[in-house]
């Protein structure tokens, strides 16, 4: 009878428009900036388990609103998916796009005193005109640089472009990073953080954005530069000059 009287009187309050709830066993008020302030010391937050099948699956959650933030239990890897987690919807009710929380993590450190420096370079130049929009692939935004590395050589790789939609225009997401892509005919443009990319947001106006990676891709020659995925509607135009430099290390 405690527990739905406390239930009650939290739906009472939510619904009578507080402006901060706080939820704790000793009654602090919540934190001025926080709408929501929980407090334990031995529980934690069970967020809803959903089986996404896709990542534009719109049937777990019919009509998921922007940014609805669900934990994933299915473990597949396939169809735009990164095992089990944290997801949010950067699409839409009608066209959910659901990416993993947990791949949103700075990519890795540039080198620091690497050892057996086999080979440096750089990368400058302008950027492409247009990035065409709602791509499901990366492409190279810019000039490129093609090497070849024998088995235990890893390919390293740093910089930053500026980039920006129309002026005016709403924000969408993007996926910036360092690519490489074989000579081999018909070889596939790879970003070198693999799934722990992060999704970055751009505007009507101008941004830096850096990128950084490294990766040891197996005897071959590469072309590798920074790469764009695309995930809005609008085309990206309001590109700049890239600068970025690259190594190749014994491994």
């Amino acid at each position: 009878m405690k527990q739905i009287f406390l239930a009650v009187a939290l739906i009472a309050t939510l619904s009578a428009g507080a402006q901060n709830v706080a939820i704790n066993a000793d009654g602090s008020p919540a934190d001025s900036s926080a709408i929501l302030d929980v407090t334990a010391q031995n529980k934690g937050i069970l967020l809803p388990r959903i089986f996404l099948t896709s990542n534009t699956d719109a049937l777990a959650v019919p009509g998921p609103a922007p940014y609805l933030v669900v934990y994933n239990i299915s473990v597949s890897t396939t169809n735009g998916l990164f095992g089990a987690g944290l997801y949010t919807n950067i699409g839409n009710a009608l066209n959910p796009n659901w990416q993993r929380l947990g791949n949103s993590v700075p990519g890795p450190q540039g080198p620091a005193g690497t050892p057996a420096t086999i080979k440096t370079g750089a990368l400058m130049g302008s950027a492409i005109t247009t990035i065409a929009p709602n791509s499901p692939v990366y492409v190279f935004s810019g000039p490129t640089a093609q090497v070849t590395v024998t088995a235990n050589q890893k390919i390293l790789l740093w910089g930053s472009i500026p980039m920006g939609l129309a002026a005016g225009s709403t924000r969408q997401f993007i996926i910036v990073g360092a690519g490489y892509q074989s000579t081999v005919p018909g070889s596939q443009l790879i970003n070198m953080a693999g799934g722990s990319y992060s999704i970055s947001e751009i505007r009507g106006e101008r941004s830096t954005f850096a990128f950084t990676g490294s990766i040891q891709p197996g005897a071959g020659t590469y072309n590798i530069g920074c790469i764009v995925r695309n995930m809005g509607a609008l085309p990206i135009t309001d590109n700049d000059y890239l600068n970025a430099v690259y190594m190749i290390v014994d491994n």
